[in-house]
């Protein structure tokens, strides 16, 4: 894919880890940002321009400086109707009684845990949404990665109230309701509907009522955030036609997010991607290098796709029920011989069992330290299940 410019595409991307304040810190916030940042910006993926991406990182992501950051984007946008807008949020959220509230850098935590919020020191809700209804970009993604486990204090009726924080700013995004967004159908998925789309998506790292982990199988970014820049880089796309639209992000963050939740911490986690309002069309995220994306993710470019094997969909499910056994029973070196044995053409297969035998040998021998022997066995189990379990 030659350098493309996205004329179209603006962010605003905010990470706070808290570190230096006593709020309880975040592992990967500011990596999160990061790596979103540098992907919407890769002049082959997403290409949005440099200087139509905005990024918050800790001392920057003031309570002020997030307010103005908004009415920016606002004003960036507002003779481009034409626009699609990505905001992210990865930090802390709360509730005190009737106010639900972003979690700035400079935010108050004294006045927070004495019940008496100072709020000159909070993004409350309704600011948030009075800012997003003055976007008037006729395609807007609102990314929240903002209920983390672990909470903000140690005070443990404060975190009982915060565990409505996700409920709360829904309903304020949509009074009328949300409505989960599901995959369409792949007649009504082309590319002449890229142009007239619209519509306004909030895509949140979990349900209301659980957890966002912090943690991952990369161990760099939060599981939520680590999907999500896999997809946006163009794994398991389906169209495998060079963008990512809404459903793709839903289909592979609902099925990927969840399974490496149970495998990594035996936790429950379900992104939920939902529109706020009017969402028409194919609404495009970004676009991606599609045949980069299928080389590194081992599936078969279009000018090999003749001579790959076809599998037998029945055969499939019996495949996917005894890999989903023999993870169940860490049995990954016999997975992987009969995942050879099923499926011999397949060079994913024989990439990941090399991978997992150097993993095995580097521990024997006292190569590799635990934590990166347990990393990268996460990540090999991880690529099984996605690809076949």
């Amino acid at each position: 894919m030659s350098d493309l410019l996205y004329k179209e595409g603006h962010a605003l991307l905010i990470g706070i880890q808290y570190k230096g304040t006593n709020i309880r810190s975040l592992n990967t916030t500011t990596n999160d940002v990061k790596a979103l940042s540098a992907l919407l910006q890769d002049k082959q993926k997403a290409a949005y321009p440099p200087n139509q991406v905005t990024t918050l990182l800790e001392q920057e992501a003031t309570t002020q400086n997030i307010l103005d950051a908004l009415d920016d984007l606002a004003q960036k946008t507002k003779e481009k109707e034409d626009s699609t807008v990505v905001i992210q949020y990865s930090g802390h959220g709360g509730v005190l009684e009737d106010t639900t509230f972003f979690v700035p850098y400079d935010f108050d935590i004294q006045s927070y845990t004495d019940k008496n919020l100072n709020k000159d020191k909070i993004v409350a809700s309704h600011q948030f949404v009075e800012k997003l209804n003055k976007i008037k970009a006729k395609r807007l993604l609102v990314i929240l990665d903002c209920c983390h486990s672990g909470g903000m204090t140690n005070t443990r009726d404060l975190e009982i109230e915060n565990n409505n924080f996700l409920d709360k700013i829904q309903k304020e995004l949509s009074p009328q309701g949300l409505i989960e967004v599901v995959e369409e159908s792949n007649n009504t998925r082309n590319l002449n509907k890229v142009q007239p789309s619209t519509g306004r998506v909030i895509l949140t790292s979990c349900k209301a009522e659980e957890k966002a982990l912090d943690v991952s199988v990369n161990n760099k970014n939060g599981l939520f955030t680590e999907a999500l820049l896999e997809v946006l880089g163009g794994q398991d796309n389906f169209e495998k036609d060079g963008y990512v639209d809404i459903w793709d992000i839903q289909r592979y963050l609902t099925k990927v997010v969840p399974r490496r939740a149970l495998e990594l911490e035996a936790h429950l986690q379900h992104p939920v991607v939902a529109s706020i309002e009017n969402l028409e069309g194919r609404f495009i995220v970004c676009a991606y290098d599609r045949t980069r994306s299928l080389q590194s993710s081992g599936q078969a470019t279009p000018s090999q796709t003749n001579n790959q094997i076809t599998h037998n969909d029945n055969n499939m499910d019996e495949i996917k029920r005894k890999v989903g056994e023999f993870v169940s029973k860490n049995r990954i070196k016999d997975c992987l011989n009969y995942l050879g044995q099923q499926l011999p053409s397949d060079g994913l297969i024989k990439e990941l069992k090399g991978q997992f035998e150097e993993n095995e040998r580097g521990n024997s021998r006292g190569i590799l330290s635990r934590d990166s022997y347990n990393i990268e066995h996460r990540r090999i189990v991880a690529k099984i299940m996605d690809n076949y379990g």
